[in-house]
């Protein structure tokens, strides 16, 4: 892990982020501090750097070679600091970083190092947050899964995720199988060929044919859409059924579902509505 010798400014921020930057520092050796102050001083450090290198009585092959593992070390430098700065917003007031696991700490930023682009960046940073406000919500194989996604693939959860429902957990509800619906989910960015890749990479569970239910529901519950209550009464007093789709989310879908920036989405939400009046629900 590449390590810097910036000196940190503790003052500037609120006692849960020192103690976060403490903690990472601690941790995996990485200092931090406010860009605004370094990152002109960092510039020309390295370029002094690389003078110092070609003084060296290396042959150029060496040379070469050093220059490359510095250039390659300060990118991911680089990489973790922004990585960081984008975290440090979304802490609250009320977290404990002290308690963040080191072996966590550690794993997520030898992956998250080789991170460039900026809205995949924006994505590590709230897994960050997220495990520094609530230790143990993400897991190491969350991040190994994270790791390997690509902004496409992110982007493809990101829309499935506008079809989330609250029904006990976060239920993405999708009825892709049907044909009349079909077309309305490819509309909208959802696909066959997309729940599947979804499910080759570990995100969701995609049953195509017989599909998933919640069972021994009462007669009369909430579900709830972005933030938007919706009452169920179903045909019998108890022991109902609730169809919800052909997908499930595994345990590393559960994890992200919330933070990976999915907005409401009407059409979506009314596909499942119309779906559950065919079977009998009444929806109030």
């Amino acid at each position: 892990m590449a390590e810097g010798n910036s000196i940190i400014n503790l003052g500037d921020w609120s006692k849960p982020v020192n103690t976060f930057i403490e903690k990472i520092a601690n941790a995996v050796g990485i200092l931090y501090e406010p860009k605004r102050i370094i990152k002109k001083a960092k510039a020309e450090a390295l370029a002094d750097e690389i003078k110092e290198i070609n003084k060296l009585h290396l042959d150029d092959l060496k040379k070469r070679a050093i220059q490359r593992l510095l250039n390659e070390e300060t990118l991911k430098q680089n990489n973790i600091e922004n990585i960081i700065e984008k975290t440090i917003p979304l802490i609250n007031d009320s977290s404990n970083a002290e308690i963040l696991n080191d072996d966590w700490l550690s794993n997520f930023f030898d992956k998250s190092k080789l991170v460039s682009d900026s809205n995949m960046q924006i994505l590590w940073s709230k897994i960050l947050a997220g495990e520094t406000n609530n230790p143990g919500s993400f897991s190491k194989f969350t991040l190994k899964i994270i790791s390997e996604l690509e902004e496409k693939d992110a982007k493809l959860f990101t829309l499935m995720g506008s079809s989330t429902f609250i029904i006990g957990n976060p239920t993405p509800v999708i009825f892709i199988s049907e044909d009349e619906n079909r077309m309305k989910y490819e509309l909208n960015g959802i696909s066959f060929e997309g729940l599947t890749h979804l499910e080759t990479i570990g995100l969701i569970k995609f049953n195509s044919l017989s599909g998933f239910a919640r069972l021994k529901l009462p007669k009369i519950f909430n579900v709830i859409y972005f933030n938007y209550p919706i009452k169920l009464e179903m045909q019998n007093e108890t022991e109902n059924r609730l169809n919800i789709g052909n997908i499930l989310l595994t345990q590393a879908g559960k994890e992200l579902i919330n933070i990976c920036g999915a907005i409401p989405n009407s059409e979506l939400r009314q596909l499942a509505l119309d779906k559950w009046k065919k079977e009998g629900i009444v929806i109030h």
